[in-house]
């Protein structure tokens, strides 16, 4: 990497639009890559920064554990740093960890500081759909209603500034709250497709996978089914393609219909996805056995190698019944 800040800011960005983009195993590679040589050169400040956003992009691909350790680190370093930035975003996805580990308490202590700590330095983290998803649990119901926090004026402000991603956003959720209140069902894909057209020029493929997902759930309300599976299914081979967790449950189903070679491929390479920045060899076996299984559809798995002071010439590694 150089040794000046620009340019390994610039491989930070580089490493996530990767990610965002489908090529997963470039991208975490490359930000790893990035942590570790920053923290050799004691570089803390971008340290903290590629450490947060690994934990954030670890978070979207449900490997949640992962996601926690990242964060935490990151944290640490912001603060050793002073860098006000990256402890921003990691109190934001950190507190989204929290929310999936179902404790609420850890979660709004956690947007507090982040509301504050944005206050108090005069900053937001509206490039992100942070803000957008943390308002959409609190009107769903799944996150008490903090002062600071507001979904109408978050979809507001996302669709009339200049960030082509954020609005991608802002109008999905601005139809799945004015949908049902507002409109009909019809009257809603106007802003589905907007948000479709949006999220595809910018390029993130998870989220541009969500909208379809929710265009194809009305269509399937509809009774229009056609469109509906012609909607969902590129969409939910990019979910697959990130990792089977982001399948949403009621989508399962559908998976099974289309279940092919080229799946199967896509699963096989999303193991190395998943390894790439293991450095634990009891969670690289676990993975791996983990890996395999869902591949295969097996229940049972396990790992032998071969070893010349066994009787048989193996020995069993790791297992999972």
């Amino acid at each position: 990497f150089p040794q000046k800040n620009f340019p390994l800011l610039t491989a930070l960005i580089a490493g996530t639009c990767y990610v965002y983009t489908g090529q997963i195993t470039q991208g975490l590679g490359m930000l790893d890559a990035l942590r570790a040589h920053s923290r050799k050169q004691s570089n803390l400040y971008i340290a903290s920064h590629a450490g947060v956003t690994l934990g954030h992009l670890f978070y979207e691909l449900q490997r949640i554990d992962d996601a926690r350790r990242y964060l935490e680190t990151g944290l640490k370093e912001s603060q050793s740093s002073r860098n006000l930035y990256a402890r921003l975003s990691g109190l934001a996805s950190l507190s989204l960890v929290f929310q999936q580990l179902n404790d609420v308490e850890k979660t709004t202590s956690l947007l507090r500081e982040f509301m504050h700590l944005c206050e108090r330095s005069r900053m937001s983290m509206r490039h992100s759909s942070f803000l957008l998803d943390v308002c959409w649990d609190m009107e769903q119901g799944r996150l008490p209603k903090l002062e600071g926090f507001s979904l109408e004026q978050e979809i507001q402000l996302a669709i009339t500034g200049g960030n082509i991603f954020a609005k991608g956003v802002a109008y999905r959720y601005g139809a799945l709250l004015r949908g049902p209140k507002d409109k009909t069902e019809r009257d809603v894909i106007p802003d589905l497709q907007r948000s479709i057209r949006f999220l595809d020029e910018s390029g993130h493929q998870l989220e541009l996978a969500k909208s379809k997902l929710e265009l194809a759930r009305l269509y399937f309300r509809l009774g229009e089914n056609s469109r509906a599976k012609s909607m969902a299914e590129p969409a939910l081979r990019t979910l697959q393609s990130y990792g089977d967790a982001l399948v949403p449950d009621d989508m399962v189903p559908l998976i099974k219909d289309f279940r092919s070679a080229d799946t199967l491929l896509r699963e096989i390479l999303s193991l190395g996805q998943e390894l790439v920045t293991i450095r634990d060899n009891r969670e690289l076996l676990r993975r791996i056995i983990y890996a395999g299984n869902r591949i295969t559809g097996a229940e049972r798995g396990a790992i032998f190698l071969v070893s010349g002071e066994e009787a048989n010439g193996l020995y069993l590694r790791a297992a999972k019944n």
